[in-house]
């Protein structure tokens, strides 16, 4: 994988704008380095910081548009021929704890629809019906569901990077939780086939269904959603659509 700032196209993960960050706890928690960009792509070009990922899938963290606390950009001597010139970063910090950045967060396609993963979420969506009920199979989502493909990386940007900013930021909810938008965007989950969705679980791998024979509407993933499902809800409802008919 090339995280090179002048390869990137700021399309595979999601922008977080007029980031105020505390400079010590940066340091701490992401292995960082300083790039300068030559690039057709402004968001990236000039002077940035960059993280180094631990391992392979890791989100990658570019810092760009990038200014001290007095609002002054890098100068490009700060990179020269040897590395980092420590002596023009130190003076452009200004013994402040914090600058201000545009930060991207490149984020990298998970296989959502693994039979590993489908155990995982089998687990996790138990013990959530279990926990609150019949509520689960309102509040469970399609995005949800690919939420869930990201929760290390969902993990990784609030310890890491949120936890990080002079006023730090909290992902909450689906609606204005910053992975919404590039979930729906890389998993194509607008206007995807009703059908092949589990009326239980909110599973999604694309293939058909199992259906029930009152032909209410409603699929499953498997039989086991199927038999909770008729549990939990279903049975009056097919009981009823039988009785109208």
């Amino acid at each position: 994988m090339d995280h090179q700032a002048h390869d990137q196209t700021g399309n595979d993960g999601f922008w977080v704008y007029g980031a105020i960050v505390d400079i010590n706890k940066l340091y701490n928690r992401i292995p960082m380095s300083i790039y300068r960009c030559v690039s057709s792509n402004t968001r990236f070009k000039g002077i940035g910081f960059r993280s180094r990922p631990v391992e392979v899938g890791d989100p990658v963290y570019f810092f760009t548009n990038i200014r001290n606390h007095k609002g002054v950009r890098p100068k490009p001597n700060i990179v020269d021929v040897t590395g980092v010139n420590r002596e023009v970063l130190g003076k452009w910090i200004d013994n402040s704890q914090c600058f201000s950045s545009d930060v991207f967060v490149k984020l990298f396609h998970r296989d959502v629809t693994s039979t590993s993963e489908k155990l995982a979420w089998a687990d996790c969506f138990k013990d959530l019906v279990l926990h609150v009920g019949d509520e689960a199979l309102s509040d469970t989502t399609v995005i949800s569901r690919h939420m869930f493909a990201h929760r290390a990386d969902i993990a990784d940007v609030q310890l890491r990077f949120l936890d990080s900013l002079l006023v730090p930021m909290q992902l909450t909810g689906i609606e204005t939780n910053p992975f919404s938008r590039y979930v729906i965007d890389e998993y194509k989950l607008q206007g995807m086939n009703a059908r092949r969705i589990c009326s239980f679980c909110s599973w999604y791998d694309g293939s058909k269904m199992k259906t029930c024979s009152c032909r209410s509407g409603v699929h499953y993933c498997s039989k086991k959603c199927q038999s909770v499902h008729w549990r939990m809800v279903h049975k009056k409802e097919c009981k009823a659509r039988v009785f109208e008919c």
